[in-house]
């Protein structure tokens, strides 16, 4: 891997500061990932769930 040449002495730390902190922690990935699971299965179960009379016969009607 070639090492890249820079001009000013403090261009390689901003640089290599830049390349990391443009990928996410794995964990960010992770939560982001685990909050769109959830959302999809909350809506799915909502429209399954839509209308329906639990045991008191009151009917379930979503926000």
């Amino acid at each position: 891997m070639p090492v890249p040449e820079f001009s000013r002495k403090g261009d390689i730390a901003s640089e290599a500061f830049l390349s990391v902190a443009a990928v996410p922690e794995p964990s960010t990935w992770l939560l982001t990932l685990a909050g769109l699971v959830a959302a999809v299965g909350l809506r799915r179960w909502r429209s399954e769930n839509k209308n329906q009379s639990d045991s008191t016969g009151l009917v379930f009607t979503p926000p």
